[in-house]
């Protein structure tokens, strides 16, 4: 799970050329711009990460006018100098957390005798702070919560991630940026559903819900699989198009409505389907002819060259056009996990 402010260590800190009142520093696995000779290498700090959201606080009000919004990405530097990238923010401890107490420190963490190990504790909820979620419209077409335990769609970005995956075979998908679907068939009840991030909605409204599954036949479709292969099943995708997540660099919110499927939710056994598995994402979708997010690489060995460049490539070719993109997920038989381009979260 993302944590939008943790306890972390910082692991470097660089010059960066032509500043002289600012330092890079690397922290967990982010590089974020912080002031010149204010921090040092193995130095307890809280990381702020992307798409957070800062408390209307006096102590944050000097990052406001950089994250009005929410936390994004900068880009430092100009053509002559070179540019660097900064991702979060950087706070002290002591500034930010002041009741901490060394030797009482469960009050602020939970039973630790040290920082020693506290590396991504999460503290968000003690600064509170939140996370970014775009203004959604009155759902008068919602009928509740998520059904059958299938949880919200949120892949953790690739520096949160905590298990080995360099050097993992992964299929690398592009992340479209449009809005969550989910179609879902229950087999134990009979009971086809469908929903967006958060909720399920009725299905005899007119919304782009479910005009989606009425477009495709999802009801039937899925239903029919489920029963060949006595599976309940729950097909993710993100609908994008007719101005959803319009913004000037979103291409595909100027396209007519749609969806594209990239994941799949075993229901009977509380996780997704991966590569190697059945009814992987790419595996259904081919037998029930719908659209799925593109493939941009099959099966490749993970670097850390690979997903940078991702990272920082200002567009990707989709279908012989060129676009800007909001990054990628990377799929491999044990997890997932996004990278998020940093072109397109800085002028978003």
């Amino acid at each position: 799970m993302n944590k939008l402010a943790s306890i972390e260590v910082i692991t470097a800190i660089e010059d960066i050329s032509g500043f002289d009142n600012i330092q890079l520093a690397t922290v967990a696995g982010y590089q974020t711009v912080v002031p010149k000779n204010k921090y040092s290498v193995g130095e307890y700090v809280i990381y702020v990460a992307i798409d957070s959201v800062l408390p209307d606080t006096p102590e944050f009000e000097p990052f406001k006018k950089y994250a009005a919004k929410r936390v994004k990405t900068a880009r430092i530097g100009n053509k002559s100098l070179g540019y660097v990238w900064s991702q979060g923010l950087v706070l002290d401890i002591c500034s930010y957390l002041p009741d901490y107490d060394p030797e009482h420190i469960e009050y602020i963490v939970g039973g630790f005798d040290s920082f020693k190990g506290l590396e991504g504790t999460d503290v968000s909820t003690l600064l509170g702070i939140t996370k970014y979620e775009e203004p959604q419209p009155q759902e008068l077409n919602a009928k509740g919560k998520l059904p059958f335990g299938i949880p919200k769609t949120d892949e953790d970005r690739y520096q949160s991630v905590r298990q080995p995956y360099l050097n993992e075979i992964g299929n690398i998908t592009l992340k479209i940026d449009g809005t969550s679907f989910t179609a879902a068939y229950h087999l134990p009840t009979d009971t086809f559903a469908i929903c967006g991030r958060t909720l399920e909605y009725k299905q005899d409204c007119n919304h782009k819900y479910s005009q989606i599954a009425t477009k495709y036949d999802l009801a039937n479709k899925l239903k029919e699989y489920c029963i060949k292969y006595n599976v309940s099943l729950a097909l993710r995708g993100e609908i994008y198009g007719q101005s959803i997540q319009k913004f000037k660099n979103n291409w595909h919110s100027k396209q007519p409505l749609d969806v594209a499927f990239y994941s799949v939710w075993n229901i009977d056994k509380g996780d997704y389907e991966r590569i190697e598995d059945t009814h992987y994402v790419y595996n259904v979708c081919d037998a029930l002819h719908l659209p799925t997010v593109p493939l941009l690489a099959e099966k490749v060995i993970l670097t850390k060259e690979i997903l940078k460049d991702y990272e920082t490539f200002e567009k990707v070719n989709i279908d012989g056009n060129l676009i800007p993109f909001e990054g990628i997920v990377v799929t491999t038989d044990s997890l997932s996990f996004k990278v998020i381009n940093k072109f397109y979260d800085m002028n978003k």
